[in-house]
């Protein structure tokens, strides 16, 4: 139970979350009969008056702001002990990265969500304000009172009037929506800041991933090759690292989006429009719906939403789409059931490269370094490494109109409070690739496999190496901190990889950055499968202890093993989940766990 219950005329109901320097609740207008938020500064910081006066400092931009594109404050006062608060209008409808949750967006709905929040943008810089953190995260939703969506700008604790930012000296934002010049203390910063972490917010609502480093951004077709050129020209002017060279506002930006998102824009994949056509957001801040119109669903909430999206290749498709089930055990990472339903992966990039290479191939020189649009930092992209005649990638199938993949947070609901690790890969929706390969080499054969980061490495049997997810993984599933870390998932069926009854052989690998994997991996249990025992491994600059259970309910085993550098450093660690079908567990999981570790290089 808070202390708090009051604070002036407002009842506080509930705490919607906290920040580094405050916490937001949900209250009650007594007198008016509205709900409102409240935000008040942390205790921790009630001492420090230059946090103080940037607390309030982001009060007065919003009012400044004066814009229903932009969360409106009510009020502003002080409590008995001394802490400032402020009063705003409450979204209840959650944030675009709520959307996020269940995967990419239709295309006109991205385009238009983007477009509205490039407006409110406008009407920040217009009121002489840059945002400097516009991020899914920030753009807020509200219901209405007729019913309609309004998309709102929140959060300006890191904004600045346009005169102070061309002064600023110390770097700020969050890491793949932040402008180069931004992340440089001391080089200055205009409205064109904003425009490209709106860019950043389209290309993530088109992808579901946040994109790479500036500069070293994967085009949005290769994630979503549905995509029409002028999106994706109109995406990449706004991520361009050069500043001179983007949309020159946030308003024209806006113009662009309404236009493709008006001549729907969808490429020739694409489905049509799963929100109300043009006139129906005007700049004015209307609502996404015109006056009297039912609100349907967000996009991929609705009962519909599987036959929103566009339609995916059906040979990059790591799922079958059946029922999920959940882990009623909640034990280990595998889970008990199938995997989530609709989450087929976005497709192979067109020239038709693969990540996996024969064991005795170098990366150089095929790698990011000497590709224009490879090379990606973060989880935006995959390894690149042309494939040799014998292995090449084969592509197989029809189009399908199956729904784009969901995000982990939407399918740990249904998969149970510990999730299946490799589902932060299967279905995390950041920058997933797909990868089908046909082997025409020996069984005996290993191919090494990279992440998108080219980080991560490692070989695996030639029989495994079908298909690969690249796109990195959150070591959330593990317990561990919630972000984005290098990682890989390859096996003969991702399909199968949930489902410890189904026949599988494959390797899991995910870098942490945080905490202690071997605390984690040690927790572990899996129901259905007898455990096996333990050994230890050293080799290749690593060390740790491997955990195997056997006799899994569909014949199979899966080994466990938490890595750390042998010279001693706390960071990074690695997590390896190795699955075998009975046909090979005979041959011993602990050979074939070993192999791997052995051949797993951390750059």
């Amino acid at each position: 139970m808070h202390s708090l219950e009051r604070i002036g005329r407002y009842r506080l109901e509930r705490r919607l979350g906290s920040g580094a320097f405050g916490t937001v609740w949900l209250a009650h207008d007594d007198q008016l009969e509205a709900p409102v938020a409240v935000k008040v500064l942390a205790e921790n910081w009630s001492h420090r008056l230059d946090v103080r006066d940037r607390f309030l400092s982001e009060a007065r931009l919003l009012r400044r702001a004066d814009s229903n594109r932009v969360v409106q404050v009510y009020d502003i006062g002080e409590l008995p002990d001394g802490r400032p608060y402020f009063v705003m209008e409450y979204a209840d409808a959650g944030t675009l990265a709520d959307l996020l949750a269940e995967g990419p967006l239709p295309v006109p709905d991205a385009l238009r969500l983007t477009a509205l929040a490039a407006r409110g943008t406008a009407a920040l810089h217009d009121a002489g304000i840059v945002h400097r953190d516009i991020k899914p995260s920030n753009v807020l939703l509200r219901t209405a009172t007729d019913g309609s969506r309004r998309l709102l700008l929140g959060d300006l604790g890191l904004a600045k009037s346009l005169a102070q930012a061309s002064g600023l000296t110390l770097a700020a934002g969050s890491a793949g929506y932040q402008p180069p010049e931004q992340a440089e203390p001391g080089a200055g910063i205009d409205a064109r800041a904003d425009v490209y972490s709106l860019g950043a917010v389209g290309y993530e609502l088109l992808t579901g991933t946040v994109p790479g480093a500036p500069g070293r951004i994967v085009r949005p077709d290769r994630l979503r090759p549905d995509l029409d050129e002028d999106v994706v020209r109109t995406l990449m002017r706004a991520l361009e690292p050069d500043r001179e060279r983007r949309w020159p506002g946030a308003r024209e930006f806006a113009e662009e989006l309404e236009r493709l998102a008006g001549r729907g824009a969808a490429g020739p994949a694409g489905r049509g429009p799963t929100m109300p056509g043009p006139g129906t957001a005007p700049p004015d801040g209307r609502g996404l719906y015109g006056a009297g119109q039912e609100a349907p669903p967000w996009p991929g909430q609705g009962p519909d939403a599987a036959g929103q999206a566009p339609a995916v290749p059906a040979d990059r498709m790591p799922y079958s789409g059946g029922q999920a089930s959940p882990n009623p055990t909640g034990s280990g990472l595998i889970g008990s059931g199938q995997g989530p339903q609709g989450s087929p992966d976005r497709g192979l990039d067109r020239a038709g490269q693969t990540p996996a290479v024969p064991a005795d191939r170098s990366l150089d020189g095929d790698g990011p370094a000497s590709s224009s649009q490879a090379g990606h930092e973060g989880h935006s992209a995959r390894q690149e490494a042309a494939a040799p005649p014998d292995r090449g990638p084969h592509r197989t199938g029809q189009a399908s109109g199956a729904p784009v993949p969901r995000r982990l947070d939407g399918i740990r609901k249904r998969l149970g409070v510990v999730a299946l690790a490799v589902a932060a890969v299967l279905a995390a929706g950041v920058a997933a690739v797909l990868v089908t390969l046909v082997n025409r080499g020996s069984p005996a054969d290993e191919v090494r496999v990279a992440d998108a980061t080219g980080r991560v490495t490692a070989e695996v049997p030639a029989s495994w190496g079908r298909q690969l997810r690249d796109s990195g993984w959150n070591p959330k599933a593990l317990g561990l901190r919630d972000g984005q870390e290098p990682g890989l998932a390859v096996a003969d069926d991702l399909a199968k990889w949930p489902d410890l009854s189904t026949p599988v052989n494959g390797v899991f690998i995910g870098l942490s950055e945080h905490g202690d994997v071997a605390d984690k991996v040690n927790a572990l249990a899996h129901a259905g499968c007898h455990y096996a025992g333990s050994h230890a491994f050293s080799g290749a600059g690593w060390k740790g202890r491997t955990r195997t259970w056997t006799d899994c309910s569909g014949g199979g085993s899966v080994s466990e093993t938490a890595l750390a550098r042998t010279g001693g450093a706390a960071q990074p660690q690695v997590y390896v989940q190795v699955r075998e079908h009975a046909d090979r567990a005979n041959d011993g999981t602990t050979a074939a766990t070993d192999r791997v570790l052995r051949s797993l290089r951390i750059a």
